[in-house]
């Protein structure tokens, strides 16, 4: 079911799952709940607990393959750099029939600054019609590639035009409306994940 999973800022992980059998539309009451493991010294190899809820996402949102889960409500075990971590996941149906729990781990927590990119997540509004931008700018590291993890609005196109900036471009007249996401950015940090929102007015 959990293909991987990283912290994407100092406060949520994004999770790359894919599930079997997943509903054909949200709001079904299909369900994955997050916990999160206490975090451990690095040389940790093993372990079964204790874990805290951390919050459950819509089955049907794994389909596009990334969800940002926050981490605010369970501040006490947000990990540090340095440390191990594991998160368990449980699928519910809407029978209320439960999966057999799955655990990932450890990594290597802490999270990259996502190329300076502030604020992170990146959140910015753009008008809708043809030409308008909404650019996120790098300060540390340089961007060799970047691209959405989910759907992007009709008309919005995503690119690095140089290596420290992502920019969002309305390609033609675009419907108002709020567009969240993941993307996935390259370069000399590495592969770093960025939630974004992109509001179209």
């Amino acid at each position: 079911m959990l293909s991987a999973w990283e912290y994407a800022s100092a406060t949520s992980i994004v999770l790359t799952a894919t599930v079997l059998d997943p509903p054909i539309s949200g709001g079904t009451g299909d369900q994955i709940m997050v916990f999160l493991g206490r975090p451990k010294t690095a040389g940790t190899g093993y372990f079964s607990g204790p874990w805290m809820y951390a919050g459950s996402i819509d089955t049907y949102n794994t389909i596009p393959g990334a969800v940002v889960v926050d981490l605010t409500s369970v501040a006490a075990y947000i990990a540090v750099t340095g440390q191990n971590q594991w998160v368990r996941l449980v699928r519910v149906l809407p029978d209320g029939r439960y999966s057999t729990p799955l655990v990932n781990g450890p990594i290597q927590s802490g999270y990259s600054d996502a190329y300076g990119i502030t604020p992170n997540p990146f959140n910015d509004a753009v008008a809708g019609t043809a030409g308008g931008t909404a650019t996120a700018t790098a300060s540390t590291g340089t961007i060799s590639a970047v691209e959405s993890l989910d759907t992007l609005p009709a008309g919005v196109t995503l690119g690095h035009p140089t290596t420290t900036t992502v920019v969002f471009t309305v390609a033609a007249l675009t419907s108002p409306g709020v567009s969240s996401g993941v993307l996935q950015v390259t370069g000399s940090l590495g592969v770093v994940y960025l939630p974004y929102t992109l509001t179209i007015t």
